[in-house]
């Protein structure tokens, strides 16, 4: 029996919530601190959202795919 009964799926959940909590804490500061620097970069910038939201859909279809461990 796992040590935690939580599903492949709600362990990745979790994971990303808390990585979306800690951008948005980060967020506001780099645009307090470098807003304009950022302006400068935002091609590159918007090639990283869009490559990080592909990665996040082609990670949940390989998501499905992992067997669950059984013990």
């Amino acid at each position: 029996m796992p040590a935690l009964d939580v599903r492949k799926e709600g362990f990745v959940a979790t994971a990303v919530a808390i990585a979306l909590v800690v951008d948005g804490a980060r967020l506001p500061v780099y645009a307090f601190s470098v807003g304009t620097r950022l302006a400068e970069i935002r091609l590159p910038l918007a090639i990283a959202v869009i490559a990080v939201t592909a990665g996040t859909l082609l990670g949940k279809r390989i998501l499905g795919w992992v067997p669950e461990r059984l013990e």
